[in-house]
């Protein structure tokens, strides 16, 4: 039953049309019920059911978080957050779930780009580099190259504008790569990254070993 339902929301989400979800709350209760926090045994339909649900209710918040307890129960990179088109009104509430606007990637790569470095002022040297796309598994060639156009600079800014999703082994591979970097006496910063990127690295503890700087809307 959790599969045709969540099927029938991802259809939906793609409808423009106006619902009202009667118990509405209960569903939600009910749905993060069946998706425990650390419970690997559990059905992840029941998880992606419950995201789903959030999505439609626009609920970017809750979605988040449990998007990253889903990350933590099954050690996988979780879904990203999409805007659904529909829109929801949940029993009990007389406000609308208005659709944020999208952010649309024009392009899907995997790597980096090729490194600037600049002097600061103050005669910093920084190394201006970017990961894009969908960084999945061994990411140590990727991160490797990345090594390679750094120079002599002690300030690392990453933009991670386009990029997509990091799963559970690439992220390991990047804090790693984090880590490597401290030992050298450089500080790494992370810029423009998606929210559920940032919670994400949070999660690994990335952001205890850089600065990580969350996407302004």
């Amino acid at each position: 039953a959790a599969m045709q339902l969540s099927t029938l929301l991802r259809l939906w989400s793609g409808q423009a049309i106006e619902m009202r979800w009667i118990g509405g709350e209960r569903l939600l209760q009910l749905l993060a019920e069946s998706a425990p926090t650390g419970v690997r045994d559990a059905d992840p339909v029941f998880w992606l059911t419950r995201l789903d649900a959030l999505r439609l209710a626009n609920r970017a918040d809750q979605f988040d978080e449990a998007a990253i307890d889903y990350c933590v129960t099954y050690e996988v990179s979780p879904p990203s957050w999409e805007p659904a088109r529909c829109k929801v009104y949940i029993s009990g509430s007389t406000l609308s779930t208005l659709a944020p606007p999208m952010s649309v990637v024009s392009e899907v790569s995997t790597g980096f780009l090729e490194s600037a470095i600049a002097d600061e002022a103050g005669g910093v040297e920084v190394a201006h580099v970017e990961l894009s796309g969908q960084l999945m598994g061994d990411i140590g060639p990727t991160l490797g190259k990345l090594t390679g156009q750094l120079g002599s600079a002690t300030v690392v800014q990453v933009s991670c504008a386009r990029l997509i999703r990091v799963d559970f082994i690439a992220a390991g591979d990047l804090l790693n790569w984090v880590l490597a970097r401290g030992a050298e006496n450089r500080s790494v910063q992370f810029t423009d990254a998606h929210r559920l990127v940032a919670l994400f690295f949070g999660a690994m503890g990335i952001d205890e070993h850089a600065r990580v700087q969350v996407r302004r809307v």
